[in-house]
């Protein structure tokens, strides 16, 4: 037996296990309401709706469309749900995670979904790393659009599995989306190696992101050196730890370290934790009280972080990885010569202790952080870019 099917089929005796029949009812009633109150237009499905970049990004997306009222069906399921009251703002949103992955109900939710889908004039679905979606395609009517959002992707000829198992409905797919452009060339690379039909123009749309806030640099006596991340092992949030072990061993009290995503780890009495950070306005007062955002990452797109400490006026030391090297420069970013763990720790506290000693330096690259965000990363260009590629215009709202 593969162990693709040995894994699939030991998930299906969980769930059938595990799930409460109540809480399948439940959902099931709610899907439904939600389907026959739905105006038609738009319909998401996202997985969760946590702290994460994927997850602002799907938060600004339906404020973008707010005014059409579009649906989200949430389709697994994370404690953290941060992000709740944000997407309840702009949209009707339906946890569905049991009854979409059931395997006793998720067949005939996923015909539910599509005939509502089918009897709408000119409905448009739009997903992100979901299952559910896939599963849905080939249900679907061709009078409805069918987008897909991907998020960090990198190509690698012998991996890629989940990619692998959804590769062949990607002709369903109408258009596939990015906000990183070295993303959307990996997913090129990946379809034509496994011979897959695509064409730039036609299969793909590369929509950059936004930021919501943007505050001056703020000058500081101490240099405060910043990691911003979700709970996931490709962040390497150790790596930071060992570089701000480093300095504070070589230089005690020379700088100020801060982890924001993560309550306390370890032994590390020189950082501060600030946990997990649902609020946008703290997130902000955070970046603001920095000079420097160190990101560690094995795998991204173009990170938000990044986007958002540019936009709060903090230098960049990134790994070279997704889109980074293409979209900062060296006015204000310093990126690692490679993504090992001991490249990695050496020359980012060889950047930050050479930060620290020339001052006038740092300043010049938190100012064109912050002026580069302002251009770039315009929350009104976001809004008119989704709205226009969703069909939405001010008149038909």
């Amino acid at each position: 037996m593969k162990p693709g099917l040995l894994y699939s089929l030991l998930r299906d005796a969980f769930r059938l296990l595990t799930y409460s029949p109540v809480a399948l009812l439940r959902q099931r009633r709610a899907l439904h309401g939600a389907l026959k109150a739905w105006n038609g237009h738009h319909l998401f499905t996202f997985p969760y709706m946590c702290v994460g970049g994927a997850e602002q990004i799907h938060a600004d997306i339906l404020a973008a469309i707010a005014d059409r009222s579009p649906l989200v069906l949430i389709c697994s399921y994370n404690e953290d749900r941060s992000f709740e009251e944000r997407f309840r703002s702009s949209a009707d949103v339906v946890e569905v995670n049991l009854l979409v992955n059931h395997p006793f109900t998720r067949r005939a939710a996923g015909r539910v979904i599509a005939k509502r889908l089918n009897a709408a004039p000119a409905p448009t679905l739009l997903s992100s790393l979901t299952d559910t979606f896939f599963d849905l395609l080939p249900l679907l009517q061709e009078h409805v659009r069918a987008y897909h959002l991907q998020h960090a992707f990198l190509f690698q000829p012998d991996g890629n599995t989940q990619q692998k198992r959804w590769m062949t409905r990607f002709h369903r797919v109408n258009r596939f989306i990015f906000y990183s452009g070295q993303a959307m060339r990996d997913w090129e690379r990946f379809m034509r190696a496994n011979g897959i039909p695509c064409d730039r123009e036609e299969t793909f749309a590369v929509l950059p992101n936004a930021v919501w806030r943007f505050h001056e640099p703020q000058q500081h006596d101490r240099p405060g050196v910043l990691f911003v991340g979700r709970q996931s092992p490709v962040k390497r949030l150790e790596l930071f730890l060992e570089i701000a072990d480093r300095l504070e061993r070589e230089s005690p009290r020379r700088f100020r370290f801060s982890v924001a995503g993560y309550d306390a780890i370890g032994n590390h009495p020189h950082v501060t934790f600030h946990g997990r950070v649902g609020d946008p306005e703290r997130l902000s007062a955070i970046y603001s009280a920095h000079d420097i955002v160190v990101q560690t990452s094995t795998l991204e797109g173009y990170p938000v972080v990044i986007m958002e400490a540019m936009a709060h006026g903090l230098a960049v030391i990134s790994t070279p990885v997704g889109d980074v090297p293409n979209q900062v420069t060296a006015e204000f970013a310093l990126l690692n010569s490679a993504v090992d763990a001991a490249t990695v720790v050496r020359e980012s506290a060889a950047f930050i202790r050479g930060l620290e000693q020339d001052q006038d330096r740092l300043l010049r690259m938190r100012r064109s952080a912050y002026d580069h965000a302002r251009k770039a990363y315009d929350p009104e260009a976001f809004r008119a870019r989704y709205r226009a590629f969703l069909g939405v215009t001010s008149g038909n709202a």
